[in-house]
């Protein structure tokens, strides 16, 4: 009798222990620890393409204990949400991993909630390919020329042939426009880009890098003598700017034509108005500007040293020029008095 009711004692108590763990098991996984607070993360897990990579495991970890405290995996669409509870106000490591992906983290605070998204770029680089035909303005063909790629994981040089043509193949892990570089001496270097995936048909145009010359000549016009003591002298100087590249090119920038006259002593002031007329070889006319047009087209000399001078500019920028022949009708007055120097012709050879 004593037996049967020991019996019965152990089946009642091990019946109410089995419910009472059960139960508190149960409440464990199905409900919230009643403690501390919660903060989420959710966003996409997308690759480099920004193609959805599903089935990424996305975990929250704690930053001192390395301790996960939570994992979930990213959908068919790329889209995950994690919530997790803490008693911390701390940085907690947000991390994204597959396999055949390079791991991405990232911090957040645990607090509130937080878009986060991922780019998993693949562990495998792939190639593209940029293609095409470097060229100078003027359309000339650059033979060995460098073309390179040099970024990030990219490190990639090759060299024009006898038609300019290139073809760079490159591999990288990244999807991005990446720059392209082109580069000869003599030429300024050009810069384009490309985007990593697929042929690109990339042609550059290239810039001369020009030395700068100012060759310069002096033609005596001839003297007058205003007073019986004084006798004075003109002179025009011509400047010719020259811009030269390193392949035996280059052209005629600008020209300007000077007008100076030298006293033999100090002499009273006087005005001298020079005109010059010229044809530059390529019009078929004679110019004559107005000077209220044309900023000193017509110099006036005016002074009582020994010496003065004024110039203009009759034409300036990139003509393409090689050589100009300048014919120049020069006269002057002076007090009134009027002075035909006649007909000068300059020949400038590049």
């Amino acid at each position: 009798m004593q037996k049967k009711k020991i019996l019965i004692t152990f089946f009642i108590t091990a019946f109410f222990a089995v419910n009472l763990f059960l139960a508190v098991n149960n409440a464990l996984s199905i409900a919230p620890p009643t403690v501390g607070h919660s903060f989420t993360c959710y966003g996409y897990v997308k690759d480099g393409r920004g193609v959805a990579v599903s089935g990424a495991t996305i975990k929250i970890i704690d930053p001192y204990e390395g301790i996960v405290r939570g994992t979930t995996t990213s959908s068919s669409t790329g889209y995950y949400s994690l919530t997790v509870y803490t008693n911390d106000y701390e940085n907690y490591k947000v991390q994204a991993s597959k396999s055949g992906y390079f791991t991405s983290t990232v911090y957040v605070y645990s607090s509130g909630s937080h878009r986060v998204d991922f780019t998993l770029l693949s562990t495998t680089p792939h190639s593209f390919t940029v293609e095409g035909y470097v060229r100078t303005k003027d359309g000339k063909i650059v033979a060995g020329a460098t073309v390179s790629i040099k970024d990030r994981d990219i490190s990639k040089t090759t060299q024009t042939n006898s038609q300019g043509y290139y073809r760079l193949v490159a591999s990288t892990i990244y999807y991005y426009h990446c720059p392209v570089k082109v580069s000869k001496n003599g030429l300024y270097t050009q810069t384009k880009t490309a985007y990593t995936s697929g042929t690109h048909q990339l042609d550059f145009t290239m810039n001369y890098i020009y030395s700068v010359d100012t060759p310069s000549e002096t033609i005596v016009l001839g003297s007058y003598a205003p007073y019986p003591w004084i006798y004075r002298t003109y002179y025009l100087t011509i400047t010719t700017t020259v811009y030269r590249d390193q392949f035996g090119g280059g052209y005629i920038g600008s020209q300007t034509i000077t007008m100076t006259y030298v006293n033999s002593y100090i002499a009273p002031a006087e005005k001298t108005i020079f005109t010059v007329a010229y044809n530059d070889g390529v019009e078929s006319y004679w110019k004559a500007y107005d000077p209220i047009v044309y900023d000193n087209s017509y110099i006036r000399l005016s002074s009582e040293d020994t010496s003065v001078s004024d110039s203009f500019s009759y034409f300036a920028g990139e003509f393409g020029q090689q050589n100009t022949l300048l014919k120049m009708h020069v006269y002057y007055t002076v007090n009134s008095r009027y002075v035909d120097l006649g007909y000068i012709t300059y020949e400038f050879l590049f």
